[in-house]
């Protein structure tokens, strides 16, 4: 789940919508010449608006809802952060539908005044072990601001777990299981830290009488909130941390593939998502050129299994350098399947003849495939990386 936060209010449960959108547009300025030519000339950023619609629920929902609506009537510059995002915006509209005191359904909409994302001219490479203590000190300076002693004890165990760890890029199964004990009880205790605090910030009431809030009440309430968010964050980083320690210890010893007809950089994308990160494949299977072709026969596809045939043969051209051994299997004159018992070794992929003197109509594609080795790589981004 994500956070979100704008001004003082973090929003919870149901006011997290399911989607807020970001991005925009580039204006320009476009000069049609004769001849079809054109000018264009890039004026700069031009910002969506930011809108998203939740529901707020529970006994505080008439008093955030009138506090939100404050906001937007004094116009002030707000920061606006969720997930990985930050903006400085104002509320240009907040609309809400009062159907119970403790159920409002609302829409708010917000005006991009600075975009306080960090640029990302390219994606950099993040080691795991860069990630997993990044993710640590992240951790610990929520848990400072949410001042919860079961949590911070919590954090302190699974912080002395993996300082025992010299680099997780080289991290052995049993490392990586000392880590994951004490962070699957952090994540435990954060869970029922945030139940608890769900039930103090919105109890179950069976009245559905409007009460007055006091200043100081507001304020508690006002805190209480602010660590629910954090709570919330906090869980996320530590889920994000299970994720890369299950990436490193899956990819620990690494493993092999047999492909066809690709290129490493697509392999690199797939598995370690950076293309650029095609010469660790290449570099761990002696390999120079990034284009895969040839290798050994891995499957005889059978566009048409012809007709008639009692006693077939198969003939491979091209580029062979091992001829393989394969078994042609027939039924009421129909080539059915082709089994192989030794792939042999080709360059490309071969053209398959097939020769009988009664059969007819047969036609096979070979597919030759190529065994490489993926390993772990130290400077993948596997998409669990969370890394500021």
């Amino acid at each position: 789940m994500i956070f979100l936060t704008l001004g003082p209010v973090t929003f919870a449960n149901f006011e997290i919508p399911e989607r807020i959108n970001f991005g925009g547009e580039q204006a320009l300025s476009v000069k049609q010449l004769v001849g079809g030519q054109r000018i264009v000339d890039a004026m700069g950023r031009v910002d969506d608006e930011i809108s998203w619609s939740g529901l707020m629920f529970e006994s505080t929902a008439t008093f955030r809802g009138q506090f939100l609506d404050s906001m937007r009537v004094q116009g002030t510059p707000l920061p606006l952060t969720w997930g990985n995002f930050n903006y400085l915006v104002v509320i240009k509209s907040f609309r809400a539908t009062f159907e119970r005191t403790y159920q409002i359904p609302y829409n708010i909409t917000v005006v991009v005044i600075q975009d306080l994302n960090k640029p990302l001219p390219f994606l950099v490479p993040v080691l795991y072990n860069d990630a997993i203590i990044s993710e640590m000190t992240e951790a610990s300076d929520i848990a400072s601001a949410i001042k919860n002693p079961s949590i911070t004890n919590a954090l302190a165990l699974l912080s002395a777990a993996i300082n025992l760890v010299p680099n997780f890029d080289l991290a052995t199964s049993t490392q990586i299981a000392s880590v994951l004990a004490p962070l699957g009880s952090a994540i435990s205790i954060v869970t029922s830290s945030i139940a608890s605090l769900n039930l103090s910030v919105f109890p179950k009431t069976s009245s559905l009488s409007t009460t007055t809030t006091t200043p100081i009440e507001a304020d508690v309430m006002s805190q209480d909130l602010l660590s629910f968010g954090n709570m919330y964050q906090l869980l996320a980083i530590l889920n994000n941390m299970d994720l890369n320690l299950s990436l490193i210890s899956e990819g620990a010893a690494g493993q092999t593939i047999t492909v066809s007809n690709t290129n490493l950089f697509q392999l690199a994308a797939k598995y370690y998502g950076d293309p650029l990160q095609w010469v660790t494949i290449a570099n761990a299977n002696g390999l120079s050129d990034p284009y895969v072709t040839g290798g050994v026969l891995i499957n005889c596809n059978i566009i048409s299994g012809g007709s008639n045939y009692t006693n077939p043969t198969i003939t491979f051209f091209g580029n062979v350098l091992i001829t393989p051994i394969v078994k042609i299997n027939i039924v009421s004159g129909v080539i059915t399947s082709i089994t192989i018992y030794n792939g042999g070794l080709f360059t490309n992929n071969p053209q398959i003849i097939i020769t009988d003197s009664t059969g007819s109509g047969a036609n096979i594609q070979s597919i030759c495939g190529q065994a490489l080795v993926i390993p772990s790589s130290a400077t993948a981004n596997t998409g669990g990386v969370l890394v500021e």
